[in-house]
């Protein structure tokens, strides 16, 4: 199994798939999930349900994005202008928001 580049406190974790007979888990801490839950104010401060920012953001499903609001997923230091631009926010302004 591919190691986890950056582990901080495992408070919850879950089997989402396998690869090449490896368990991948998805694991949520308490700051993802607090990121998760700034990401979730956001879009429903815009009136957008999950469909319209995973077509913003050209993610694959709409299940993509969920696993960003349940802190399972947190966005890499490299996407942050892309989502700034879904969100139509400046740079600055969303990273001080939202991560």
């Amino acid at each position: 199994m591919r190691a986890l580049s950056s582990v901080l406190l495992y408070t919850r974790s879950r089997v989402v798939g396998t690869r090449r007979g490896s368990t991948v888990l998805a694991v949520a801490t308490d700051e993802t999930r607090r990121q998760g839950a700034r990401l979730l104010a956001l879009r429903q401060s815009r009136g957008w349900s999950k469909p319209d920012l995973a077509l913003r953001l050209d993610l694959e499903s709409t299940y993509s994005y969920s696993r960003y609001e349940r802190g399972e997923t947190v966005i890499r230091f490299d996407q942050v202008p892309k989502w700034a631009a879904a969100f139509e926010m400046c740079i600055v302004g969303f990273s001080a928001y939202a991560l």
